[in-house]
């Protein structure tokens, strides 16, 4: 799978859970925020348990 591909596929997930408002709104939020991607991925893996 091409990074294109899965950016598409990320793209339609995000907007078929949370409509096109809030992705965008989510992109913007990641795109600004400095942030630990290890450390966010660990504490999304704990919640999700």
């Amino acid at each position: 799978m091409t990074d294109t591909e899965i950016k598409k596929i990320a793209f339609q997930i995000l907007t078929e859970r949370l409509g096109e408002l809030d992705t965008e709104r989510f992109v913007a939020l990641l795109l600004r925020e400095p942030s630990n991607y290890t450390a966010w991925q660990g504490e999304f893996l704990v919640i999700r348990r």
